[in-house]
């Protein structure tokens, strides 16, 4: 009877794990299908008219965000409603002061440090000929091009990417262990970007933001951690454009300030370990690699990530 109840358990997570998994999977494909419609228009000029009339830098950066918007957060909260998935996207629980400091703090440290194995990782790759994809410069010298960007690259993506990775997909995850749920979302956040630059960096702070998620059982310090990593590069691009001369001084003394203070956040959070929550895989009548086979296999899902694999030699290939 034991042996029994065992395997009608090993088959309900595997369900269950396919369930989620091809939520997950349908959240990608939604947005893939809805960026292949607005990418199509924009190639048969149906915007044309209207980016002429927008005239501004300022213009054309807004209605970019209008097509974020359509693109990333309308499919995903479409999906979530066909689906149902009642579980709300922005988990609210409040948190302590002290773990908003060590948990904004050292995560922007650990961004200095994703920056530099992003880096490291690039030399490596140059040295195999893939080529370093360039990404476009749209900050001009100008207060209104800064604030438009900070919306656009700092607020819009804080709040969309954090509802759906660490909202819809880590919260769909979680009951499949709390490390595996960190570890796939992270690896899917860095896929998504679509850019081999980005990749290696996105999935190391998608680490860090689905950790402080668990850890906190709320996204707004995740959602905060991003907003600042963004608006960080956006300040540091805005004074290189509007005082050149100062930009290597600038980068230089921000990534100290930043790094130094993170420095000692970190070693004081090695000092104290009870501030820190552990992360388990959980219960489950499955080992780890049957949880992640299961998931990953799921049709949806790995429709998805055949895409996005595409996209992103795509991009590899784009850049030769």
């Amino acid at each position: 009877m034991q042996t029994q109840d065992w395997l009608y358990a090993r088959q309900q997570e595997v369900h269950t794990l396919r369930q989620n998994g091809n939520f997950v999977g349908w959240l990608f494909l939604a947005m893939i299908g809805v960026q292949a419609v607005v990418q199509a228009a924009v190639a048969l000029g149906a915007f044309s008219g209207l980016v002429s009339s927008l005239g501004t830098h300022e213009g054309i950066m807004v209605l970019n965000m209008v097509l974020y918007i359509v693109e990333l957060a309308v499919p995903t909260v479409a999906v979530a409603l066909l689906t149902g998935r009642r579980r709300s996207p922005f988990p609210t629980k409040r948190v302590n002061g002290a773990v908003w400091f060590v948990g904004f703090w050292g995560g922007m440290a650990l961004a200095i440090v994703a920056n530099l194995v992003t880096g490291w990782i690039m030399q490596w790759l140059s040295s195999f000929g893939v080529p370093q994809p360039e990404l476009p410069q749209t900050v001009l010298p100008t207060y209104s091009s800064l604030l438009v960007n900070l919306i656009a690259t700092a607020v819009l993506p804080a709040i969309v990417e954090e509802m759906i990775f660490r909202g819809y997909m880590l919260g769909a995850l979680r009951a499949h262990g709390d490390s595996l749920a960190i570890v796939i979302t992270a690896v899917l956040f860095g896929v998504f970007h679509g850019n081999i630059l980005q990749m290696p960096f996105a999935i190391i702070l998608g680490l860090v933001m689905g950790y402080l998620t668990v850890l906190t059982d709320c996204i707004w310090p995740a959602v905060l951690l991003h907003f600042s990593n963004n608006a960080m590069s956006v300040l540091l691009n805005f004074f290189g454009e509007r005082y050149p001369d100062y930009a290597g001084d600038i980068n230089g003394i921000t990534f100290l300030i930043v790094a130094a203070i993170g420095a000692v956040v970190l070693t004081v959070l090695l000092q104290r370990q009870d501030m820190l929550t552990p992360v388990g895989n959980g219960y489950s009548p499955l080992r780890v690699r049957e949880r992640v086979s299961s998931l990953l296999t799921a049709p949806a899902l790995l429709v998805a990530q055949v895409l996005m694999v595409i996209t992103l030699l795509r991009s590899i290939g784009g850049a030769a």
